[in-house]
C-alpha cells in the first residue's frame, strides 16, 4: 500500500514553482543586462528549454534577435543545467 502524504506533494509543487520563478528571473536579468530592455517577468515563460516572450515590441524582438547568442550564454552561465536553448 502506498503511503500518501499531502505535505510532501505540496512541498514538491512549491519547489517546482520556485524553480520556475527563479529561471524567469534569470532570463529577465539577462535581457536587461544585454539589451537594456525591462521585460516584465509575467511576460516570460519557459517550456522545454524554449523561452517565450509575450507582449513585447518589434524593436525589442529585433534587439533580442541580434544578441540572441550572447543572451543565451548569459542565461545558462553558472547553472547546473541548461535553462534555455532558444528565445522566441
Amino acid at each position: 500500500m502506498l503511503n500518501f502524504n499531502i505535505s510532501q506533494l505540496l512541498n514538491k509543487i512549491r519547489s517546482v514553482q520556485a524553480k520556475g520563478a527563479l529561471e524567469r528571473s534569470i532570463v529577465h536579468d539577462s535581457l536587461l543586462k544585454n539589451i537594456g530592455i525591462d521585460i516584465p517577468i509575467p511576460n516570460i515563460s519557459i517550456k522545454s528549454m524554449i523561452v517565450t516572450l509575450k507582449n513585447i515590441s518589434q524593436s525589442a524582438k529585433s534587439a533580442i534577435y541580434i544578441k540572441k547568442q550572447a543572451i543565451l550564454e548569459d542565461i545558462n552561465k553558472g547553472q547546473e543545467s541548461i535553462i534555455a536553448r532558444d528565445i522566441r
